[in-house]
Formats: C-alpha cells, sequence, structure tokens
C-alpha cells in the first residue's frame, strides 16, 4: 500500500482537499442566537469579518514604511469616526453561521496579534470558508425559486429555513454578468458602511491612494479577499505573489512523487477537489465555468510532472502562477472591468477598514525599534 505514503503530503500542506472527502454539518448542539438578531444581522457580521481579515492581511503584506503607516492610521482612525455602521462579532450566532465565525474570529486574533499559524488552524479556517461557501449558494437558490420574496441582503440570500430540501448539487445559481456583479460589490459595501459611510470613503480613496508607492498600487489593482496569508507569518510575503506559497509548490511535488500507475489511480484526489476550491472563491459558479478552469488546471499539472527535476525546480514559481491564472474567476466578477475610482474605492475599503489603525500601530512600533 505504497501509494498511502506517497498521498500522505498533499493532505498535510494542501487543508482544503481533506474536505471533499469527507462530510460536513453547519449544525452545532448550542443555543440559537436571540430571534431578534435577523439572518441579513449575521450575513453582514460575516462580510465583516472576511473583509477584516482580508485588511489586515493585506496592510501586513505591503511592507509599509512607519511613515506610510502613520498617515493611514490617521486616515482609518477619521473613516471610522465617520458614522459607519458597528458590528458586534463577539456574541452567539443562529448554528448555521456559528462554527464558522468561530473559525474566523481566531483567525483574526492571530493575525493581529502576528502569532504563527499552524496547519491546524490552516485546516479549520479552509473547512470553514468551503462551509461559508456552502451556506451562501444554499441561500441564493432558494431565493432564486419561484414566488420567494425578500428585501435588503434577504432579496440574494433567503434565510435557513427556506432553504431546499434533498439534493441540490445539480442545481445551478442565475448567472451574474460583470455589471450586475458590481451592482451586488455596492451592495455588499453599503451593508457594511450604510450610505454615510459609503460617501466618506468615497471622499477619502484618493488621498488613500496617493500614499501607495506604484508597486503597493498595482499590487492593490489586483488583490482580492484574502483569509490565510502565504506560509501563515513565519515569513512576509507579497501579497501579490500570495499563490506562490509552500502550499501549492509542495501540492506539485507530491504530484511529482507519483508513480505513471498511482498517479492514473488518485489524480483525482488532486485535481476534483480544484473544484470546491473554486465553489469557495466564488460560491455562485456554475458547473460550465468550473470545468473549463479545472481542465485548464489539470493540464497544467500533467505538463509540471514530465519536468525533470532540474526544470522543475527553475519552474515551479512559474508553474504555481500558472495554476493561479487557470483557476481566476476575475473575469467572472467583473472586476477586471473596474474603472480606476472604482478600484481606488476598493482599496481604500481594505486599507482604511475599520479597526486597522491597529495594525498601523504594529508597523509603526516595529519600525521604530
Amino acid at each position: 500500500m505504497k501509494y498511502k505514503t506517497n498521498l500522505k503530503p498533499i493532505f498535510f500542506f494542501l487543508p482544503l482537499l481533506l474536505v471533499i472527502l469527507a462530510g460536513f454539518s453547519v449544525k452545532e448542539n448550542s443555543k440559537p442566537r436571540p430571534a431578534g438578531t435577523s439572518w441579513e444581522k449575521q450575513l453582514k457580521e460575516m462580510n465583516y469579518l472576511i473583509i477584516r481579515i482580508s485588511s489586515v492581511n493585506v496592510i501586513n503584506g505591503l511592507f509599509f514604511t512607519g511613515k506610510q503607516a502613520d498617515s493611514l492610521k490617521k486616515l482609518s482612525i477619521e473613516f471610522a469616526a465617520s458614522g459607519i455602521t458597528k458590528f458586534d462579532t463577539t456574541g452567539n450566532a443562529c448554528p448555521e453561521l456559528l462554527k464558522v465565525r468561530r473559525s474566523y474570529m481566531i483567525l483574526l486574533e492571530h493575525l493581529t496579534k502576528r502569532l504563527p499559524i499552524n496547519d491546524s488552524l490552516k485546516k479549520q479556517v479552509n473547512k470553514s470558508r468551503v462551509m461559508e461557501a456552502d451556506i451562501i449558494r444554499q441561500s441564493l437558490l432558494a431565493a432564486q425559486q419561484p414566488g420567494y420574496s425578500g428585501s435588503g441582503c434577504m432579496q440574494c440570500h433567503a434565510q435557513p429555513s427556506q432553504f431546499l430540501k434533498g439534493d441540490i448539487s445539480k442545481l445551478e445559481t442565475q448567472k451574474i454578468t460583470p455589471e450586475k456583479r458590481a451592482e451586488i460589490d455596492n451592495a455588499h459595501a453599503a451593508g457594511l458602511f450604510g450610505e454615510q459611510g459609503m460617501r466618506s470613503l468615497w471622499s477619502m480613496k484618493a488621498k488613500a491612494d496617493t500614499l501607495l508607492t506604484q508597486g503597493q498600487k498595482y499590487i492593490m489593482m489586483n488583490f482580492t479577499c484574502c483569509l490565510i496569508p502565504p506560509d501563515g507569518l513565519s515569513d512576509p510575503t507579497n501579497i501579490g505573489q500570495a499563490f506562490v506559497s509552500s502550499d501549492w509548490i509542495n501540492y506539485f511535488r507530491s504530484i511529482r512523487k507519483l508513480s505513471d500507475e498511482n498517479w492514473t489511480k488518485y489524480k483525482s484526489l488532486f485535481v476534483l477537489p480544484l473544484d470546491t476550491l473554486l465553489k469557495a472563491t466564488l460560491p455562485g459558479i456554475n458547473a460550465a465555468d468550473i470545468s473549463t478552469r479545472v481542465a485548464k488546471a489539470a493540464g497544467i499539472i500533467e505538463n509540471a510532472r514530465k519536468l525533470d527535476n532540474i526544470n522543475y525546480e527553475l519552474q515551479k514559481q512559474k508553474l504555481c502562477l500558472q495554476l493561479k491564472d487557470a483557476l481566476n474567476v476575475t473575469s467572472l466578477t467583473g472586476e477586471t472591468e473596474r474603472q480606476a475610482a472604482n478600484r481606488q474605492f476598493m482599496s481604500a475599503m481594505f486599507l482604511l477598514f475599520p479597526g486597522s489603525d491597529e495594525v498601523y500601530d504594529g508597523i509603526i512600533k516595529r519600525e521604530g525599534e
């Protein structure tokens, strides 16, 4: 049974692959949250946590000078005082989101305090991300059923009591155009900050942009939500190269260790989980778009197996970036069509997000040591 030894590294270095092999439950034996806490509010709280975590990662990943950090800190404090909505993410939650929220809050504490992120926490967060994506997909499917109606966030996200019963694996969510995606992005931001907060952030975006170097602007142009930074916090890693991490390099290395016979038998363990990764990245992605991206990724993986050891070592970072491009969903989200002003707005959202002043304090302190 030699293949068990050969397959072990991938399950250690890429926790997401475990999720597809084991079922999971979104329920937990706990007291439900008070009835007055609406599903819409809980969705907004989840959105808040994801953006907050991503904000910490991007700030830590841009290698700001102490002077930059001080200026951005002042802007973030100004934004936080502009009348934006406050969110409580320390209380209970409904069973459907309780496990997810707990994982994210543990991760946020580690990132804020710059504590090491071990493989156990990586696995927990990645599993929670897949669970959350499944909940979002269920909410979208339920809201698309004939006769459904809702307001606010619940126009698109039905509450758990309305989720469809039975096997929904073959059901597709409605295809989202880039124009519609822009509307959704605005709705998500407005849900976090309110109209007053949106106006404040829009007015501050240019000032935040002037504080960045050209390299930092380039990175922010392509930045999307990121829960776990590359290699945890063990080494400072440029977020623009986030896909070139030890996890993905070891993913290729593990594939290359398999004999041709074992690769033929077990390659689905390495290729099919990319389907799960895509669904976690974009819960509403349809089967055709998944199939196209997985097929392209599989071709890159096959090419990596054909390289000799020297050429693999020379090209391993390039392979990671090729795989990243193959799995990219930005063409489906409208991100590539954003105007400069909208890009500045999205950048300012991550850089000035409430609570980011703590992260800037850490940078200023380290710069002064």
